[in-house]
């Protein structure tokens, strides 16, 4: 054996853990003796706690390890990239578990010695120390830099004694208190400077966005007593599912924390659509602030979807049965386009002189009184527009329906095609439609109740109206082809390719007159 070998076994911190394994080898042998179990009721309470502090204890020595690792590198000597990879793949940890020890190491073993020092004594516990670290980072992010240590060393005196002598709680609370009551000047600065230091950053990633930011404890006051308001409502009134309503109070915490966090997302999305849809936003462009997905109606047919604009980042393709769940209930702003490129004084810069063919395939959803569709209707000849070609040549063709749609990609570029999309010519702008009026939305809800997937029962107030023939496949806005379903069965349909189908046997009026098929699972 090396000289070196022998160090390492013999070396007293080697010997010391390994004793600690031993030990601990005869706990778990004690608690599977029931020996822990068998306890009185004073005696195990001691003994939870004592072994509570001595894992902490356990705790700060690997923490304050990890910082050394870092320091000389040896995590490289071992094959790791970093100390963090080490942890992952030697410790066990997860890539966040690993993030937090790296961070709370470096964080005791620099600017918040006092609190490793309280740690590794067994004077308080690990939460404790990430209380007093993170909250001290944040109550000084707004001083100025000639002032950060000696504001820190304070703060961190007196979040330490708290956790000793109460809870972590109560560290928080008194490190915030000591900025406003020991330096009001200080803390008046340090809030105008948080309050500068707010952020919201959305950030789209694949078929989503990802929320980032900071808001001051006033900020988020507000928020969530809005978020609280709302979710209080849907209990109060009746409106959560009875699996929301489990969850929320027989559920497992993390159950529990789970459905009020997509709760919050319920609430913030009703909220701002409520603000939307009252106007309470003012106006831009003489319209109400709305959402915007634009879908052309042979690139929707072909399968290619359509964009929903995402301001601040331009316009992020959807999918078609993304857009037919939307189009299910909201303004369409028909618009004639075209992906030819239209020259000045050609004939078909007026709709009004558009062929009757060329009307029912760009715009079949024009009013029956628009110019082009009362031509149409007539069968009127256009007047053809003065022409270089020599007598006895035929007239110029109409616009080519294939060129318009691209429906049939055959060899083409599908990116080319898509890209495409955002060169249309506009030929002619409609009126807006609004497929649900108020009194039939009423009647929806008195007949369905809440919303009609099997199984669910969201409260109709927090439904949308789905067509079951699709409004743009030429599926009426009426009752017996209407039917409330929630946002995320309505997802479900359109995305999970779920089939509604009608049980003739049933009025319209009936809500059993829906019938929901699942989709068929697909074959490898």
């Amino acid at each position: 054996m090396s000289s070196a070998l022998a160090l390492m076994v013999t070396h007293p911190v080697l010997v010391a853990v390994q004793r600690l394994h031993a030990e601990l080898d005869s706990l778990v042998t004690a608690q599977h003796a029931g020996q822990i179990e068998g306890l009185g009721d004073e005696a195990l309470v001691e003994v939870m706690v004592d072994l509570h502090r001595a894992a902490d204890r356990v705790t700060a020595l690997a923490t304050t390890a990890t910082y050394a690792v870092g320091v000389r590198g040896a995590a490289r000597g071992d094959g790791f990239v970093s100390v963090k990879r080490l942890l992952e793949v030697r410790a066990g940890k997860s890539p966040a578990g690993a993030s937090g020890t790296v961070a709370v190491g470096t964080a005791v073993r620099t600017e918040f010695r006092a609190t490793g020092a309280a740690w590794l004594s067994g004077q308080i516990s690990s939460d404790a120390v990430t209380a007093v670290t993170r909250t001290v980072a944040t109550a000084v992010r707004g001083v100025p830099a000639g002032r950060v240590l000696e504001e820190r060393a304070r703060l961190e005196a007196a979040g330490v004694h708290a956790a000793r002598t109460g809870t972590v709680s109560d560290v928080r609370r008194v490190i915030t208190a000591m900025r406003i009551v020991v330096d009001p000047a200080r803390a008046d600065e340090a809030a105008i400077a948080l309050r500068e230091s707010q952020f919201l950053r959305l950030t789209p990633v694949g078929d989503g966005v990802e929320v980032a930011g900071f808001l001051t404890t006033e900020t988020a006051a507000a928020v969530l007593t809005a978020f609280d308001q709302r979710v209080t409502h849907y209990h109060q009134s009746g409106q959560l599912s009875d699996t929301e309503t489990q969850s929320l109070h027989a559920g497992r915490p993390a159950v529990r924390a789970a459905t009020r966090e997509r709760l919050n997302v319920d609430a913030l999305t009703d909220i701002v659509t409520h603000l939307l849809d009252g106007g309470m936003l003012g106006t831009k462009h003489d319209q109400r602030p709305h959402v915007t997905v634009t879908v052309h109606s042979d690139d929707h047919a072909a399968g290619r979807g359509g964009t929903l604009l995402l301001p601040g980042f331009g316009t992020i393709p959807i999918g078609s049965a993304t857009v037919s769940r939307i189009l299910c209930d909201a303004e369409v702003d028909p618009v004639l386009t075209t992906s030819e490129r239209i020259p000045i004084g050609d004939r078909y810069d007026d709709p009004a002189l558009l062929d009757p063919a060329d009307v029912d395939h760009y715009a079949p959803w024009l009013p029956a009184d628009h110019p082009a569709r009362k031509l149409a209707a007539r069968g009127t000849q256009h007047p053809q527009p003065p022409s270089d070609e020599p007598p006895g040549d035929d007239p110029p063709e109409p616009l080519d329906s294939t060129a318009a749609s691209d429906t049939d990609l055959g060899d083409r570029d599908w990116i080319t095609a898509i890209i495409e999309q955002n060169g249309r010519r506009v030929i002619d702008a409609s009126h807006s439609s609004r497929t649900t009026p108020r009194r039939l939305r009423k009647a929806l809800e008195v007949r369905d109740v809440t919303c009609r997937f099997p199984g669910c029962t969201t409260d109709a107030s927090r439904t949308q109206a789905h067509h079951v023939i699709h409004w743009e496949h030429g599926g009426p806005t009426t009752l017996d082809n209407l039917v409330l379903l929630c946002t995320r069965h309505h997802h479900l349909v359109h995305e999970g390719n779920w089939t509604i189908t009608t049980r003739h046997l049933f009025h319209p009026g009936d809500p059993e007159y829906f019938l929901f098929t699942p989709p068929r699972r697909r074959r490898r």
